[in-house]
């Protein structure tokens, strides 16, 4: 459950143009492509449930190796 909610405004995190994004954390879980519908399903589901909302995450990616 989360005990404390912060939020940020910030220029870009790298993929503005799929933006109004969020993430919550500690999971890093990216919200992209947001609507202001979304934010009651993910306050809820997520920031009190503790759950992502799948349907509405961004897909997660491997990390790239980083070439030496």
């Amino acid at each position: 459950m989360i005990r404390e909610v912060r939020t940020d405004v910030v220029d870009c995190l790298g993929l503005c143009k799929h933006g109004p994004n969020a993430i919550v954390y500690p999971s890093g879980t990216w919200y992209l492509g947001l609507i202001p519908s979304d934010a009651p399903e993910i306050v809820a589901k997520h920031l009190k449930g503790g759950e992502p909302v799948e349907h509405l995450a961004a897909a997660r990616r491997p990390v790239k190796k980083r070439k030496k």
